[in-house]
Formats: structure tokens, C-alpha cells, sequence
């Protein structure tokens, strides 16, 4: 009798543990979606090098050794180990490179924004060193608040923010600061 008892003892636990498991299981899509308020790339990508083609035209190399994608509310590509963009005419040349220690693209806007020992290239030869700048891809404008420095045809032009064109072939310092020669 106590053998026959042992025997239902564990065929009755399997057939609980079984029940529960199969009860357990639901199919709830609530419970397993992503949460978007969370803050945690879906996908990271290492050295990288992205080429942009526009009607079958080189536009732009990004090379990076880090990428972290982020879907939800605000979906963007982040590069937390730094980034470098060549831009390239319709020669297919390298007309402006950047380089920054952070970039971030915003996917709905397609802005650019970079942190960190931003450095901006032009064809002519000159240097926009900052902080932090922007590239408005809608606007095809260059901006930032932050401190500037440009070395231009030998000079060095210092400022307060900044608003140029997406090729730096133009811009304009905000508030201009330091020593200036003005031709008569």
C-alpha cells in the first residue's frame, strides 16, 4: 500500500508540475512587447564604415567603431566611441569631413548632432573646431551655440555660435570675439 501511495505521490507531482506549465503558458503579446520607455539599443554594430548614395551618387562616408540603435519614441544611431563623415560632391571628391567624439542621428529628422572635439573640414582648407554642432539635413545648415574657432586663409577667427551652410563654404560667427584686421 505504501508503494502504490509512492507512485501516486510522484505521478500525481508530475501531473501538477505538467498542468502548471501548460496553464503557465500564455500567449500574451502585452506582456512580452518591447517597452519603449526604455532606453537600451536594439541593435549595436561594430566598425563601421556606411556609405549614402543619392541616385546611385557617393553623398557621404560615416566610419565609426561603435554604433548603438535605438528604436521607440525617439529613434536614433548612436556613435559613443566617436565618428568620422566624409561629405563628397557630385565629382565624387571629398569636399568637407567631420569628426567628432560623439555623434547622434535622429532618424525622423535626419539631424546630426556631434559632441566633443568637433572638428569640420571644408575643400578650401578651412578648420571649424568646437564642442557641439549640428547638421540639419532638411535646412542644409550647419549650427552650434557653443564657442567656435576657425582657422581660415591663415587667420584665426574666434566667436560665439555659429550658422553656415551644409558645404562650410559660407558662414556667419554670431558674436565674433578676439583681434580683427579690416581692410579700408
Amino acid at each position: 500500500m505504501i508503494q502504490l501511495f509512492n507512485h501516486y505521490k510522484i505521478y500525481g507531482g508530475i501531473g501538477a508540475l505538467g498542468a502548471r506549465l501548460f496553464w503557465g503558458c500564455t500567449n500574451e503579446l502585452e506582456k512580452i512587447r518591447f517597452d519603449e520607455t526604455e532606453d537600451i539599443p536594439v541593435a549595436v554594430t561594430r566598425d563601421i564604415i556606411l556609405l549614402y548614395s543619392d541616385s546611385a551618387r557617393l553623398v557621404s562616408r560615416l566610419q565609426a567603431p561603435l554604433r548603438n540603435d535605438f528604436m521607440g519614441k525617439h529613434p536614433r544611431s548612436e556613435f559613443p566611441e566617436g565618428m568620422s563623415i566624409s561629405f563628397f560632391d557630385t565629382d565624387q571628391k571629398p569636399h568637407t569631413q567631420l569628426r567628432a567624439d560623439f555623434g547622434v542621428i535622429w532618424q525622423h529628422s535626419g539631424t546630426l548632432n556631434v559632441y566633443g572635439h568637433v572638428e569640420l573640414k571644408s575643400k578650401d582648407g578651412s578648420v571649424l573646431k568646437t564642442e557641439e554642432l549640428t547638421w540639419d539635413n532638411k535646412l542644409k545648415k550647419i549650427y552650434t551655440s557653443r564657442p567656435i574657432e576657425i582657422l581660415d586663409e591663415g587667420r584665426m577667427l574666434t566667436g560665439q555660435g555659429l550658422v553656415a551652410d551644409e558645404n562650410f563654404e559660407e558662414y556667419i560667427i554670431l558674436i565674433p570675439t578676439g583681434t580683427f584686421s579690416i581692410k579700408e
